[in-house]
């Protein structure tokens, strides 16, 4: 059934059409066999009826058997027929921007051509002016040392009588003098019963006076007023290094008053040695130049100076029955004592 049912899906449509023309003639051709076989001899079996429609339906059964079979083709599976791709939308055609057009810049000035400066004849050179070297200042002699320190170099008196002398270190204000001798010159006594005589000639009355003790820091500091104080000037104080052994040593001022009268005094030396003042004992330390220049009475209190007419000390002490020994209170110590008693 399943055959026959396939053969007849695929058989052409021209061999379908004669399929049952063809079992037609089948069965007409078996009925007329059947009328012509002869006639049966006589059997003592009784003879059949011949059944028509099964004789018919088995003559149509062997017409079909003998009918080749056709063998059906294989069938091609037919390819799926592609989806027609979907139409692409027409995308819109872009808009076109407007074109701007570029306004024109505007065109810079033409930038001016810088003229060229004209060269200027070079200057004539003018020649080179000699360097005139400095002159330099002529080294004061000795005599000009001693000359220029005389006029500050003072003498101290006590009731119209002179006793030891003493040198200006500083001039202050408009008038005032200030003075430097020893404590012992000046300690005893009312201050105004002291003078100072002046190089010039003329006395002033001591207004004013500091002294240390004379035993110890043989120093004092006394005031003056002179109207003519421009006059003046004082002595420097020389540094601790300009103070050595060998170097020039020179004692300015009034000994023995009665005999040499108002006469400055000069003598001169080295220095011997810088050390402790023999007459102060190890708990102070009072440093002293040694001289060999003569120190007399009167000289207390005068400037010991050198080459340079510096004060290196205070002429104080001499050694009795001796020569050539005698000690001036050391410039250092000087400026030190006036720092601690706020003396200017």
């Amino acid at each position: 059934m399943t055959r026959r049912r396939y053969s007849q899906l695929h058989r052409s449509p021209a061999k379908t059409a004669r399929l049952p023309l063809l079992i037609l003639l089948a069965a007409i051709a078996i009925a007329a066999a059947a009328c012509r076989q002869p006639e049966a001899l006589p059997t003592l079996t009784p003879t059949a009826t011949p059944d028509l429609p099964a004789t018919v339906a088995a003559g149509i059964g062997q017409a079909i058997d003998g009918i080749p079979t056709v063998t059906p083709r294989p069938t091609v599976t037919p390819q799926p027929t592609a989806s027609p791709q979907p139409t692409a939308s027409p995308q819109p055609a872009p808009t076109l921007l407007p074109t701007i057009t570029p306004q024109p810049q505007p065109t810079a000035p033409p930038t001016a051509t810088p003229q060229p400066t004209p060269t200027s004849r070079p200057l004539p050179t003018a020649p080179p002016t000699a360097t005139i070297a400095p002159t330099p200042t002529p080294a004061l002699t000795l005599s000009q040392v001693i000359e220029r320190a005389k006029a500050s170099v003072v003498r101290i008196e006590w009731r119209n009588r002179s006793i030891g002398s003493g040198f200006i270190y500083k001039t202050s204000g408009t008038e005032r003098v200030r003075i430097i001798t020893n404590a012992h010159v000046v300690g005893g006594g009312a201050t105004p019963d002291f003078m100072v005589a002046m190089s010039d000639g003329s006395r002033h009355q001591v207004i004013s006076r500091r002294s240390g003790n004379s035993e110890i820091d043989d120093i004092a500091v006394i005031d003056i007023q002179h109207p003519s104080i421009a006059d003046l000037s004082g002595l420097p104080f020389a540094p601790a290094d300009k103070i050595g052994l060998g170097n020039t040593a020179i004692v300015l001022g009034y000994p023995i008053a009665n005999i040499l009268g108002d006469e400055i005094s000069i003598t001169s030396g080295v220095v011997s040695a810088v050390q402790e003042c023999p007459w102060v004992d190890d708990a102070h330390n009072v440093q002293c130049v040694r001289t060999d220049a003569a120190i007399n009475p009167g000289n207390s209190g005068g400037p010991l100076i050198n080459r340079d007419g510096e004060v290196i000390g205070i002429n104080t002490a001499i050694y009795t029955n001796t020569e050539g020994i005698g000690y001036a209170i050391a410039a250092p110590y000087i400026t030190q004592w006036l720092a601690d008693r706020y003396i200017d």
